[in-house]
């Protein structure tokens, strides 16, 4: 409690004596994912890492919403169309969580990161100038060389130097799990491959790819792989609509690699067979229970933040979703569901209609990276990135990006 309180003291204070800007930048280069995982590594001194999460989520959420409330137009936050169907998400998470009385620790932590998401978005919209725009990009694609740390240490700590990992061993660096690490390394290979295409003779770009390529290759999970590959695609094609050709060669070559017939060996042993429970890790089973409980409670859900409780009454014990839509429709049923789509559609409609009129670099920049970043949460499709601060920001940084761009432009006229 001791620790907690000074560290909450000694970060209340650098936040709120820094500019609003180098706090951003903060959130952009440091994922928080990071500091609640050192106890992985033995740094657990008084629960020191724990106590700085904590500290560090509230001194951002506080910090970032008294910026805005002192700003000239604090309801510039939901400016973007993207953030006030994500705002309606809010509501009807909080409202659920009333009538259903489900307030648990899990639903309120994504509850307060959801909010910091739009607080976030929001800052960037009233502070930030289109020409500081590309400084959020390096100081976000900056944050592969903590992630690079973490593993390096991870390695040092297994004594292993092995160049290709085998398959019980995985790289995790200093995140909670390998999936966790993989998506995030995919979310920053989405914002820095646009850069590197548009600059090809940039050194420090090409190590930064080389090495966020390595990152997740070294998760050695399938999902992060899969999405990694279509959003080059995409991304390709977006920039370059003639490199469409050379994607599939790409993805030949990644095939190709061992490693990748011996991740996805589930296929040649049981081969692609839907109506297998165990198949996709016992995904299709864990899916066809959850989807059965859905129809119990199919308009309002169970309560956001329910599932936990759910899942253990199902199974007797904790289980993933691993899919964000049934998770959605378990919790807030097909109202929420319907919500939760229509963010993702319209966000793909606001980026594209903003970005396609002019041909700047900055908007093949913004065009590029949003796709590629929906690319990755469509991982939420068999992994829970619903809840994820540090992969769904970087989403929140391209939309509030793109908003700049436009007030620009309608200045200029």
């Amino acid at each position: 409690m001791w620790l907690f309180l000074i560290l909450s003291f000694l970060i209340g204070v650098i936040f709120f004596t820094i500019p609003i800007k180098w706090c951003i930048y903060f959130i952009c280069m440091v994922p928080l994912g990071l500091v609640g995982s050192l106890t992985r590594f033995g740094i657990n001194i008084g629960g020191f890492p724990v106590s700085l999460a904590w500290s560090l989520r509230i001194f951002l959420f506080s910090r970032l919403l008294l910026s805005l409330l002192v700003s000239k137009a604090p309801e510039r936050f939901l400016s973007p169309v993207p953030n006030k169907v994500f705002s309606l998400l809010i509501m009807g998470s909080i409202i659920s969580m009333l009538i259903h009385r489900t307030w648990t620790v899990y639903g309120l932590r994504i509850i307060v990161n959801w909010i910091t998401l739009l607080l976030i978005s929001g800052n960037i919209i009233v502070f930030f100038r289109r020409d500081e725009l590309l400084k959020l990009w390096k100081f976000s694609v900056s944050s592969i060389l903590f992630v690079s740390i973490g593993v390096v240490f991870q390695l040092i700590k297994a004594k292993s130097y092995h160049l290709m990992p085998v398959l019980d061993y995985r790289g995790e660096g200093f995140f909670s799990t390998p999936g966790y690490m993989g998506y995030y390394s995919t979310t920053i290979w989405a914002l820095l491959l646009p850069l590197l295409l548009l600059h090809k003779r940039n050194v420090g770009l090409m190590l930064l790819t080389l090495a966020n390529f390595a990152l997740i290759y070294m998760s050695l999970m399938r999902g992060p792989w899969i999405v990694a590959i279509a959003s080059f695609i995409v991304i390709a094609y977006t920039l370059y609509p003639k490199a469409l050709i050379a994607s599939p060669i790409m993805v030949g070559i990644i095939a190709s690699i061992p490693y990748t017939k011996l991740r996805f060996k589930e296929f040649y042993e049981i081969g692609f067979d839907l109506s297998n429970p165990s198949f996709l890790s016992g995904r299709i089973g864990a899916w066809q229970i959850l989807f059965e409980a859905s129809k119990e409670r199919i308009l309002d859900g169970y309560g956001f933040g329910s599932y936990y409780q759910l899942s253990n009454n199902l199974f007797g014990y904790y289980l993933h979703a691993h899919c964000d839509p049934l998770l959605i429709l378990l919790s807030l049923g097909v109202i929420g569901l319907f919500v939760y789509l229509l963010f993702y559609l319209i966000s793909l409609r606001y980026i594209l209609k903003n970005t396609l009129e002019v041909n700047s670099a900055l908007c093949r920049i913004l065009r590029a990276s949003g796709l590629g970043i929906l690319i990755v949460l469509c991982a939420g499709l068999w992994d829970n990135i619903i809840g994820n601060f540090d992969i769904l920001s970087k989403f929140f940084i391209v939309i509030s990006g793109v908003e700049v761009l436009k007030r620009s432009r309608r200045r200029q006229l």
